[in-house]
């Protein structure tokens, strides 16, 4: 299945990066939700994709226009496909994405590495708040946090999962979530 692995950067540290592969065929929409989880940000409507070489911006109108690409429908193949950086913006957080196409046959995103730490709270309100409370955080939560951070993603995508011992299990869908329960 066609997919693609993306590092997500934030301009104002590009130290601080996430590298995860995404299934193909999702729209725009998913892929700022995905963002959102992984630098754990609030979900906000208001964001938009830019492709500065085409002068095109896709983001989500909250209505149907003909003559505006949406976000909640536009697929992000055609787009990832041609064009390797993109650039992501919502309120506050402005990032850059570079993808590059690769096989993967899951239905869900699988994050591959965290670099700097994550946002300590989707609170935030501005990008030197956020530098300032990450140099607060203890730097040993990491592994716990890209554990959560991976479960957040195969939620996103309607997968059963459980995690144990530090691990992720998919959940075939014939199997219950009886045996987890103790």
């Amino acid at each position: 299945m066609v997919a693609y692995k993306i590092d997500v950067r934030l301009d104002i540290n590009s130290e601080i990066k996430r590298t995860v592969i995404i299934p193909g065929n999702i729209t725009f929409k998913k892929l700022h939700e995905i963002i959102c989880i992984l630098f754990n940000l609030n979900n906000n409507k208001k964001y938009k994709f830019i492709f500065e070489d085409l002068d095109l911006i896709i983001h989500d109108t909250g209505s149907l226009n003909i003559d505006t690409i949406d976000a909640r429908f536009e697929l992000i193949d055609a787009y990832f496909l041609r064009y390797t950086s993109i650039k992501y913006v919502n309120d506050i957080w402005n990032i850059k994405i570079n993808n590059t196409k690769t096989k993967y046959e899951k239905e869900y995103p699988q994050l591959l590495e965290i670099k700097g730490n994550l946002n300590p709270t989707n609170k935030i309100k501005s990008t030197k708040e956020y530098l300032t409370s990450i140099k607060q955080k203890d730097k040993n939560l990491n592994e716990i946090r890209q554990l959560k951070t991976q479960s957040e993603l195969i939620s996103l995508f309607n997968i059963p999962h459980t995690i144990e011992n530090n691990q992720i299990t998919i959940l075939n869908e014939d199997e219950t979530l009886e045996k987890y329960i103790k």
